[in-house]
């Protein structure tokens, strides 16, 4: 299991790094197209979902293991700094408060799309409700 988890945290730091270099939103909508991609893109096919529920097992199992929290902890600081920078860009409230909101609500869409088809809202729904969330932050 701890090897399971350490190369999981490990490939979620390496996509968050990755996303880091990458992502510039020049706009709340650029913005919110970008996190309903990769909502969607973890929820549009079996290898996707996969992930994401190995992702919520580790987790699950992150609780009853204080053991895993330090691998858990690092994963979530790097999303945690992709937030915070997506945020910083786009001249919003770039706190870590703001940056737990917004990747809390990615999980939560993630987990809508995959466990609940029958409520899964269309690309367009996903992308108006990040924007909507977006909005809610403080222009800094």
């Amino acid at each position: 299991m701890a090897a399971t988890l350490a190369r999981h945290a490990a490939r979620e730091v390496e996509v968050a790094e990755a996303a880091t270099l990458t992502v510039s939103p020049k706009s709340i909508e650029e913005a919110a197209e970008f996190i309903t991609v990769a909502v969607t893109t973890f929820t549009a096919n079996d290898a996707g979902t996969e992930l994401v529920a190995a992702r919520f097992e580790l987790y699950l199992e992150g609780r009853r293991h204080p053991e895993f929290r330090e691998m858990l902890t690092q994963a979530r600081e790097s999303f945690l700094s992709l937030a915070m920078a997506v945020l910083t860009k786009l001249g919003l409230d770039a706190s870590r408060e703001s940056a737990t909101a917004l990747i809390s609500l990615m999980d939560g869409l993630t987990a809508n799309q995959m466990y609940h088809p029958e409520f899964a809202l269309t690309t367009e729904q996903l992308s108006a409700v990040i924007a909507a969330h977006l909005r809610s932050f403080k222009q800094s």
